[in-house]
Formats: C-alpha cells, sequence, structure tokens
C-alpha cells in the first residue's frame, strides 16, 4: 500500500488512482487513522531506500540511474506537509 501511495506522489499529489484503490481496498479492510497516518513515514522511507538501492547499483552500471533518485528531500518534506 505504501509502494502504492509513493508511485502516486511522484506525480505530485495522491491521484484518482489513490482514490480508487483505497476505497476498495477500505470495503474489505477499512484502515484506521493511525494506519492512513502511517502511511506518510513509509513512502518517505521507501523514497530513501530506494535511493539507496539506486546508488548501490551505480556502482555496477557506471553511475547511469541516479539522476532517477530526484530531490528525496523535497519529495520528503511534501509528503509531511500533506
Amino acid at each position: 500500500m505504501a509502494v502504492f501511495y509513493h508511485n502516486n506522489l511522484l506525480d505530485g499529489a495522491p491521484s484518482e488512482q489513490w482514490a480508487l484503490f483505497i476505497a476498495d481496498y477500505e470495503s474489505a479492510r477499512p484502515l484506521s487513522d493511525a494506519k492512513m497516518a502511517a502511511l506518510v513515514p513509509f513512502a518517505v522511507g521507501r523514497r530513501i531506500w530506494w535511493v539507496g538501492v539506486t546508488a548501490q547499483e551505480a556502482v555496477h552500471a557506471g553511475g547511469q540511474g541516479l539522476h532517477d533518485c530526484g530531490n528525496y528531500r523535497q519529495f520528503a518534506l511534501d509528503a509531511i506537509r500533506r
């Protein structure tokens, strides 16, 4: 769930897809406010993890792919503000 949320944030804000996904999920298993609030830290953590994975793999790929990391600090701040 946090990965899907994270990927939606890459475009700047949770999309309509996110709203549909979460509505369908909650139709089977409602989420508490605490679990919904936990999505943001997990999404930020995933972004930081991904930067590390990309950097680790760059050693073997000659630095290619590091541009895909983007500005994770700004991503994290924007996610937290939402």
